[in-house]
């Protein structure tokens, strides 16, 4: 259905811009001929309809050309930025895997168990709009491929989200009510999001359902590209707003996206970024809280206040509720689990995974895992995950909360709290802290003497934290732990 969308927009509309890849335009018309180009490949590597294609190609526009031809052959898809992604999403019913001649070369492929050794690599696209264009033929396809969309959060263990054709039309259908900004005229800055996230993969399919142009940037220096690339829209996550910002600050450059709908998602950005967002780059921002599983985002909030950037406003399109252990709503300022209220169109399993399914998808509610707190105006704030929290004095804290305020105190990158058995077996509150320097010290022996009540705390440094590797770059806690405390 998605290359049929294409095909219609490259009958009515064929020099329309499609796509922008590392400044390269690619019409409605070209992209289209590069996909029915790369059909006609593949249709003689004698493919199952109905089985999975592991799709290794690191060129986005490739992956996306390829992706579709599997999808109009009746294959499903699945996406991985490496080697290794492969084995560790145990996935069945897999036919092959299919890379580029160029990538091939560079780095070979090894088979992966069950796929009988079958692996395939594609010539580059030929993004011409020479040829004629030709009605889709089905070649005997009953049905259009879905994709398996995976998420790890921090908890390291994928889950794996399948939508069929049919789903991800209504699916582009809902997100097009739902984000007035998209129009026909959009120029979406896709970043480098793979299409093994959920950004990289469902924002493009309905820019392109709406007739829009999605922009893929992997060259180096990118925050001097994004700025000259004339989009619209566009949606960052924290670690590129640190990027983007030094770019401008080195640069003295205020406010050059002061037109681009801006979204900051896939984590909290502190008070400091915030404001230096709204100083930079534009007023018209916003900090959105959503899921892979869920079509649409939860809760948003403008950083026009920073007083109310963690306290977001539910954005309409879910009904979301605070309970407890016992799924009774939580009273106001009283800690408990997120749910949200899920439609047909939200996924209500995980392939393969039926134990982790029943836990996460209850009564018509699904349950992401985060702690959370509804404050009287209604507001909300995400205060972390469910298997983040400490143990001070007997009381079981979210650290969410903390964190950032110790973010704050310390002005660093990144903070991460945890509570464990130190080197000489007592219970020790430790801080991690993301930063190239030091903090002051006089600022930790503030925060050390706060804890002290609690037991005995300590710092540790990190220019990095370790990040997880589905695309969204959240920060491993199970790493970062399994780093920072002695195994005992």
């Amino acid at each position: 259905m998605s290359y049929q969308n294409i095909y219609d927009r490259a009958r009515t509309h064929p020099s329309k811009t499609a796509i922008i890849y590392n400044g390269n335009v690619i019409s409605y018309a070209a992209l289209e001929q590069a996909i029915s180009g790369t059909i006609d490949y593949l249709k003689m590597q004698g493919l199952t309809e109905g089985q999975t294609v592991v799709v290794r190609i690191s060129i986005l526009a490739d992956c996306w050309v390829a992706v579709l031809a599997l999808q109009a052959l009746g294959l499903n898809t699945v996406c991985v930025n490496s080697l290794t992604g492969i084995k560790s999403l145990s996935l069945r019913n897999v036919e092959g895997i299919l890379t580029s001649d160029i990538e091939a070369g560079i780095d070979p492929l090894e088979p992966y168990e069950g796929t009988e050794g079958k692996i395939m690599s594609i010539p580059h696209p030929n993004y011409s709009s020479k040829g004629s264009l030709q009605p889709p033929a089905s070649n005997g396809v009953t049905k259009t491929g879905g994709h398996i969309l995976y998420t790890s959060g921090t908890t390291g263990t994928y889950k794996k989200v399948f939508l069929d054709a049919e789903r991800q039309q209504q699916r582009n259908a809902e997100r097009i009510e739902a984000y007035k900004h998209y129009q026909a005229d959009t120029f979406y800055h896709c970043s480098d999001f793979g299409l093994w996230t959920g950004v990289g993969y469902k924002k493009p399919l309905y820019v392109w359902q709406m007739g829009g142009c999605v922009i893929l940037e992997q060259r180096p220096n990118w925050p001097q590209y994004f700025l000259q690339s004339g989009m619209t829209n566009t949606i960052l996550i924290p670690d590129k707003v640190k990027e983007l910002l030094k770019f401008l600050e080195e640069r003295d450059l205020n406010k050059p996206l002061e037109d681009c709908y801006f979204l900051v998602a896939s984590g909290f950005i502190s008070n400091k970024l915030a404001g230096q967002l709204r100083d930079r780059v534009s007023d018209y921002l916003e900090n959105i809280y959503g899921s892979t599983e869920i079509n649409v985002p939860i809760l948003r909030s403008s950083v026009e206040n920073p007083e109310d950037l963690h306290w977001m406003v539910s954005s309409g399109f879910r009904a979301v509720e605070i309970v407890d252990e016992e799924g009774n709503i939580c009273p106001l300022d009283v800690e408990g689990e997120l749910r949200v209220r899920f439609t047909e169109l939200d996924s209500s399993s995980y392939l393969d995974d039926p134990k982790t399914t029943d836990k996460v998808f209850k009564s018509g509610y699904f349950h992401p895992g985060d702690m959370a707190v509804r404050r009287s105006d209604g507001r909300i704030r995400i205060l972390g995950r469910s298997a983040d929290v400490i143990n001070i004095d007997g009381q079981k804290r979210s650290v969410a909360p903390l964190e950032h305020d110790i973010q704050q105190t310390l002005g660093v990158d990144a903070v991460c709290l945890f509570s464990g058995l130190g080197s000489d077996d007592e219970v020790e509150l430790l801080v991690a802290i993301e930063s190239e320097h030091w903090p002051e010290k006089s600022d930790m022996n503030n925060l050390v003497r706060e804890f002290a009540p609690f037991g005995q705390a300590r710092f540790a440094r990190m220019s990095k934290f370790p990040r997880t590797r589905t695309g969204t770059s959240k920060i491993d806690r199970i790493a970062l732990r399994k780093l920072l405390f002695p195994v005992h």
